[in-house]
């Protein structure tokens, strides 16, 4: 048997980086249930930390693999029976390709089939090096993946949310996916900076209610406050904006406090076979039940509605105060939570009895209540026995192994009412590629895009006349393809579905009339894996940028944009039908076979000096065009001159589980876009971040804004770190992750401000607390952190306060 770790980019302090899952802690709990299972395992390692100890330090150098007359050493000890081993790291990018794909790099798994002779493989977090092989793919004899491991049978544990992983394995390998369940979920709540802001806008409300007179000490009081925490960057207000408002200012700060409570967060990671109990489970099902399941309506829609609140009016005015009284709606969300809160605790004592239900209704609603009744009868009988059911990502990994029938599953958001997925420990599946687009996406999609386009006008006072978008593999499949929906909306476009079977057959103009403003030009970056697997959505958009742009109408831009392009390609001597082949281009990526801008590499081996080497980076790699039979050509000068009229940039998400901190491919695809746009024509775009994890309460936010968001619910959040603590190792290098890829965003995009670098600093190199825990857990980690803020401070993107810097330096002068 060989155990292969995931390790995205070189160094020992990030080994397992992967979405949610503790997979070191996990193989430990999986070599002790092999060895009951009668594997030869030699030895049990107590927890993660001895076994990540042993990899790092004591990885053996006795294997050897001889590859084009090369000596290779395979990293990894053996146990008994059993290879584990460090998987090479993904150093992906067009000018770094070739280092990557160099044959030597296939070590860890042409050691597991020829030297090792391994039976069988598993492959712990995410993608494995076979997976993203240069060119070929497939399951063909020919193909790299099968020069490499031929058909040894191999197994992935994932994260039932990285479905774009999982349609990238498929196409590639013979494997099997055996799904793990997310990370334990939270809402944020409240924590010791917020609260303390929280209090002083609510003594400023109550004065204001009771009819005192002189409030400038409250207001005084509050503002103090939230510019020692710098909340006034966040909602963008400066004192003379605020006092010459203050109830306006409140009321956008009050939203804005209320937006972090409710916001949910994962709190370390899941780990194999372990389910979850006490206030785990009980915030796991609040989270769960916060959205409608099928005819399952939402937890807290019901009690809203016992309680005569109308909850989407509440949803979207969170900090405007009740009339009359000194709370906000927010406020009274609040209380409706707390309610939930208390349903499901004492629900949860009666260990989910359904005789219980009507007692525990009456007794917090005051009367008995047929939704209600259906809600906690389906906590009762589906989802906690589901959610229990964590064992079965052991036990069907046995089956699996020994050459039995594991179920399967099609993968779908658990948290946006697919509850179906679980329970976990299944064969998961992703695609279903007839439908294109969901009639619920097509909606979504045309929210964000008047969201983006409302914010715009607000502060440019025009209509944007391009959009360049980010289309990822992940995301698009979790949203159902609204961003697809959004792209049509933007150029005034509708789908015409095949009411049979949902499938989108045809395109039709929405008139100007209907439409009431421009038809938006959008060029479209696509991913890798999305270029692999979406061909049917890249012919969808390509016939729907030839249809507009035919279309002439004095505020369509893409038809004033093509018609200016082919002039200008024919000026230059190519022929008419070449010339409208080029200005009809809009989809762009990496060349065919190939992942990633190699942005975030470059980055981490600090091969780059400023944006414009970053932006060249990226049109290198991305400079290849898909769609009108260009299927990959190199197009560099077109994608220049299609992104020199860009005026905004998008990429969105679908759910709070995962973040623009979570992984580099956000910073290198959006970032690396505007480094681009602001390269080649002299302007930073507008950059936004849709959200639309709660269908009836979608929000676009400015991409600094998005991260500072990101910052307060978890990056500062003293809970948050206190959750994280308990992984050791895992957590310390997830949390050097985030730094890394703040940093990253800060390289491409410019967002960070100061005062996040302070922040960084205090909480995590300067607490005695978090650095002996670093210390004792994953000095590595540390290290980095520390060596990451110098090397924003070398290259100017933050002033350091004084004393900072001198307390970076000594520490790094003592290792």
């Amino acid at each position: 048997m060989a155990i292969i770790f995931h390790n995205h980019l070189s160094g020992d302090s990030d080994i397992d980086n992967v979405y949610g899952f503790d997979s070191i802690e996990s193989l430990v709990i999986l070599l002790s249930k092999m060895k009951i299972e009668g594997y030869d395992v030699e030895y049990l390692p107590k927890d993660g930390k001895e076994l990540i100890d042993r990899l790092l330090r004591y990885s053996t150098n006795k294997i050897e693999l001889s590859i084009d007359g090369k000596k290779v050493l395979i990293p990894g000890v053996i146990n008994g029976n059993i290879f584990i081993g460090i998987q090479y790291s993904k150093d992906l990018g067009d000018e770094l390709l070739e280092e990557y794909y160099s044959s030597d790099k296939l070590g860890n798994d042409k050691c597991s089939q020829g030297i090792f002779k391994a039976d069988a493989v598993i492959h712990v977090g995410s993608h494995d090096i076979s997976e993203l092989l240069l060119e070929k793919s497939g399951l063909c004899s020919g193909y790299y993946p099968n020069i490499v491991l031929g058909i040894i049978p191999k197994s992935h544990y994932y994260v039932i949310k990285n479905e774009g992983d999982e349609v990238q394995s498929r196409g590639k390998s013979y494997i099997s996916m055996i799904e793990c369940m997310v990370p334990p979920l939270n809402f944020v709540g409240s924590y010791d900076d917020i609260e303390e802001v929280y209090n002083l806008l609510r003594m400023y409300y109550d004065a204001k209610l009771n009819g005192m007179k002189n409030l400038y000490l409250y207001k005084k009081m509050l503002w103090k406050e939230v510019c020692k925490l710098n909340i006034q960057d966040d909602i963008e207000y400066s004192k003379e904006h605020a006092f010459k408002d203050f109830d306006k200012f409140c009321e956008i700060l009050s939203s804005y406090l209320n937006e972090i409570k409710f916001s949910y967060i994962k709190e370390g990671f899941h780990v194999l076979g372990r389910s979850l109990y006490g206030e785990d489970l009980v915030n796991m099902i609040l989270v769960t039940m916060g959205s409608r399941n099928d005819s399952i309506p939402s937890l807290h829609e019901v009690i809203c509605e016992v309680f005569g609140y109308d909850y989407e009016f509440m949803l979207n005015n969170k900090g405007m105060i009740v009339e009359g009284t000194s709370k906000t709606y927010g406020d009274l969300l609040g209380e409706v939570s707390t309610v939930a809160k208390k349903i499901i605790i004492h629900f949860y004592d009666f260990n989910f009895k359904t005789k219980y239900i009507d007692g525990v209704i009456q007794k917090y609603l005051g009367s008995t209540n047929d939704k209600m009744a259906a809600i906690l009868r389906y906590i009762a009988e589906e989802l906690v026995p589901k959610l229990h059911r964590a064992k079965d990502e052991i036990y069907n990994l046995m089956k699996l192994l020994n050459g039995q029938f594991v179920p399967a599953v099609k993968s779908e958001n658990v948290f946006m009412g697919d509850v179906d997925t679980l329970p976990i420990g299944r064969n998961f599946h992703t695609l279903n590629s007839r439908i294109i687009l969901s009639s619920l996406a097509w909606e979504k999609g045309k929210k964000l895009g008047d969201e983006v386009l409302k914010d715009y006008v607000i502060n440019n006072g025009r209509y944007p006349k391009s959009i360049a978008l980010v289309l990822c593999l992940d995301p698009t499949i979790r949203n159902r393809e609204e961003d697809v929906a959004e792209i049509l909306y933007l150029m005034g476009l509708r789908p015409v579905w095949n009411k049979k079977n949902c499938e989108v057959v045809d395109l039709e103009f929405i008139s100007m009339e209907e439409l009431g403003r421009p038809r938006i030009d959008v060029i479209v970056k696509i991913s890798g894996s999305f270029r692999d697997t979406f061909q049917g959505i890249i012919d969808l958009l390509g016939k729907a940028f030839e249809k507009v742009s035919e279309l002439e109408e004095n505020e369509n831009y893409i038809y004033q944009h093509v018609k200016a392009d082919i002039e200008k390609e024919i000026k230059l001597g190519y022929r008419e039908e070449d010339a409208k082949d080029n200005a009809l281009l809009r989809i762009f990526g990496s060349k065919a076979g190939t992942y990633g801008t190699g942005i975030d590499k470059a980055i981490d081996i600090k091969r780059w000096n400023n944006g414009e080497d970053l932006s060249e980076i990226y049109l290198n790699s991305q400079g290849y065009s898909y769609g009108r039979g260009k299927n990959g050509k190199f197009e560099k000068e077109q994608l220049i001159e299609k992104l020199r009229r860009v005026d905004i940039t998008v990429q969105n998400i679908i759910s709070r589980e995962i973040d623009i901190l979570d992984s580099s491919d956000y910073y290198q695809y959006h970032g690396g876009l505007a480094c681009a746009v602001k390269a080649i024509s002299g302007k930073q775009p507008e950059m936004y971040y849709g959200d639309s994890s709660n269908p009836i309460d979608i929000k676009v936010r400015n991409i600094a804004t998005e991260l500072k968001y990101i910052y307060r619910i978890r990056v500062l959040n003293s809970n948050w770190i206190k959750s994280m603590k308990k992984h050791g190792y895992k957590s310390a290098g997830y949390i050097y992750n985030t730094i890394s890829n703040s940093f990253g965003w800060d390289a491409t995009s410019h967002i960070m401000e100061n005062w996040m670098y302070e922040e960084l600093a205090e909480k995590y190199v300067f607490s005695e607390d978090i650095k002996e825990w670093f210390e004792e857990n994953n000095p590595m980690a540390l290290y980095n952190i520390v060596e990451k803020l110098l090397d924003a401070y070398r290259r100017k993107m933050w002033d350091p306060k004084e004393g900072t810097l001198e307390k970076l330096v000594m520490y790094i002068s003592k290792i």
